[in-house]
């Protein structure tokens, strides 16, 4: 049985990194000289081979000072492989920038330039490569019930039922659970009683735990202070798991105030100054290109709803954005003025709808003023669908988490839509759920295979539910 292998599988880690990084830079330059005609074949310093072969190994061993500092040497065993891609894809852009600042100031850049850039692409993807067919080598010796981590749970509360279950159906991971040490055996209990807590000691003494998670109940706050002692003592990993961790989302993080640790109920990626700038600048650009693309679009479509209908072109909206804010939506009008009064959600087929205006909901061609909303600031390209203040009212009563969704801008489409979550005629529990996923689990990419799912609908043809009140 393999046991304690972090450190094994480090060091193969940071080895295979060291061979990565020292063939890419090889690859990339010779490539940058045969088909660019760029650099001196493999070497960086005119023909000096010692002076470029130092060159390499200095950049080989930066690489993995920062994989060291971005943390990819920790294990990954239960962490999604995305967070493991995009902390070394931010490692090689901070390896990246520093290369190009060097050759800049140091050396005749134009000579390097296109070697750098290849070697940035093909590291990064090299890496990405082999580092998740390593994971999926590792799952599947796992599932075969090799390379495990003993467990022990100490105490038994609220959450120990669904972190069993969590672990027993995700046997990839490569935990086993011997069973639970508490001051009284639990009726019913999902895994094995192997004694009380007082017998610690004794069980780490005569038994295998590779770590140990404790499972504090409401009032048990010092109660396993000599436990926790002990378990020092042996060197053991533990985890403190409280009851109230069954009552809260998966994604509570731990920040500090003032260094005392706090606990963090969700983890938004946007209330990053960097993230929430990569989405605003790609917002502002694709708008841009999308509203000069779609020119004639919006003509067509002015002229066909102003010409079959009388009111006007644009209908605005009063909806719910960012920290409860309202703001005006634009839309193509798709109803008749004088169902404007009426206050509840579309379907698929609605009887307000013109005959102009079923086409261009059929294709979505209604919300592309929505775009001079994303270049104003109020929506983006991607996020949860606004609602309008009736029906906020209305869902914050009955649906508890339904207000997290304003902790984003809202968007033209979102992870719901994309996954047939539109209309009044589909869960709004359901829809939100999708929208807690996204806002918890944002990136960059996420972002784009929203985009892309939803243009592969609107050429699919496929007939969409509208959601959008009048």
């Amino acid at each position: 049985m393999i046991r304690q292998n972090q450190k094994l599988l480090n060091s193969f880690n940071i080895v295979l990194d060291f061979i990565v990084v020292i063939a890419s830079l090889f690859a990339s330059f010779w490539l940058a000289f045969r088909y660019f005609n760029q650099g001196n074949s493999v070497f960086l310093f005119g023909d000096n081979a010692v002076a470029s072969a130092g060159m390499y190994i200095l950049i080989s061993l930066m690489y993995l000072a920062l994989y060291s500092a971005f943390h990819l040497y920790r294990s990954y065993r239960n962490i999604p492989f995305w967070v493991q891609a995009t902390e070394l894809a931010k490692a090689n852009l901070v390896a990246y920038i520093i290369l190009v600042a060097f050759f800049c100031a140091f050396s005749s850049f134009d000579r390097v330039q296109v070697g750098i850039t290849v070697f940035f692409f093909l590291s990064t993807f090299l890496q990405v490569l082999y580092r998740g067919a390593l994971r999926e080598f590792l799952w599947f010796v796992r599932k075969k019930g090799y390379n495990k981590k003993f467990l022990t749970v100490l105490g038994y509360n609220e959450a120990t039922e669904g972190f069993v279950k969590r672990i027993r159906n995700s046997p990839e991971f490569g935990y086993e659970i011997s069973g639970y040490l508490a001051a009284e055996q639990m009726p019913g209990a999902a895994i094995p009683f192997l004694g009380k807590s007082s017998t610690l000691e004794s069980y780490l003494q005569k038994n295998i735990v590779d770590e140990v998670f404790i499972m504090l109940k409401e009032g048990e706050n010092v109660s396993f202070l000599n436990e926790i002692m002990i378990l020092e003592k042996y060197g053991v990993k533990f985890s403190i798991i409280p009851s109230i961790f069954a009552k809260l989302p998966s994604r509570v993080y731990v920040t500090s105030f003032d260094n005392m640790p706090v606990l963090g109920m969700r983890k938004i990626p946007l209330d990053s100054l960097l993230n929430s700038f990569v989405k605003r600048a790609f917002d502002v650009l694709f708008s841009l290109l999308c509203l000069v693309l779609f020119s004639p679009l919006f003509l067509i479509a002015a002229l066909m709803v102003k010409l079959t209908s009388p009111g006007p072109v644009i209908f605005r909206q009063t909806r719910v954005g960012i920290n409860r804010k309202p703001f005006e939506m634009y839309k193509f009008r798709s109803m008749r003025v004088e169902t404007e009064s009426i206050v509840r959600m579309a379907g698929a087929e609605d009887d307000r709808c013109t005959s102009v205006g079923h086409f261009l909901r059929k294709y979505s061609i209604d919300e592309l003023p929505q775009l001079v909303n994303v270049l104003k600031g109020d929506m983006s390209l991607v996020g949860p669908r606004p609602e309008i203040p009736h029906f906020v009212n209305q869902f914050m009563e009955y649906i508890p988490s339904y207000m997290i969704k304003h902790y984003v801008k809202p968007g033209m489409t979102g992870w719901a839509q994309v996954n047939g979550l539109r209309g009044g005629d589909t869960s709004i529990e359901e829809r939100i759920q999708f929208d807690i996923d996204y806002i918890e689990n944002w990136s960059f990419w996420f972002d784009i295979r929203i985009l892309f799912r939803t243009a592969f609908k609107l050429c699919a043809g496929k007939k969409q539910n509208k959601e959008d009140v009048k």
